[in-house]
């Protein structure tokens, strides 16, 4: 005979092993309670899974203090920025600049037979 617990709110039956675990998690639903708190915002959550989602969608670039990512690459934070300088009368043009682009104003067979 397989053993059961039952929600004394919903009477939501829980069978199997993990019984007792399914509904003390389950019993959040209906007391409100929120143990996992993120370490970035005010958001606290249900289920240790649904932080973890919150912290991959929302704080994706910002792990916690100190932290590294799992293969132990620094967060994209604290890698140096690339600079976005436009380029200077000091750094060379390409060598070989691209051929101009057919008349857009001309039809594609008028500018194919200019070419010949």
């Amino acid at each position: 005979m397989m053993m059961c617990c039952v929600c004394c709110v919903c009477g939501r039956v829980f069978r199997g092993r993990n019984r007792h675990q399914n509904l003390s998690t389950h019993m959040r639903i209906h007391t409100g309670e929120t143990p996992f708190p993120c370490p970035h915002c005010p958001y606290r959550a249900k289920r240790k899974a649904h932080l973890q989602m919150h912290l991959e969608r929302i704080h994706a670039a910002r792990p916690a203090a100190g932290a590294a990512w799992r293969d132990g690459r620094p967060p994209p934070h604290l890698l140096p920025q690339p600079s976005h300088l436009p380029l200077t009368a000091s750094q060379p043009a390409p060598a070989n600049p691209s051929p101009p682009l057919a008349n857009p104003s001309m039809p594609l067979s008028t500018s194919l037979q200019q070419k010949q």
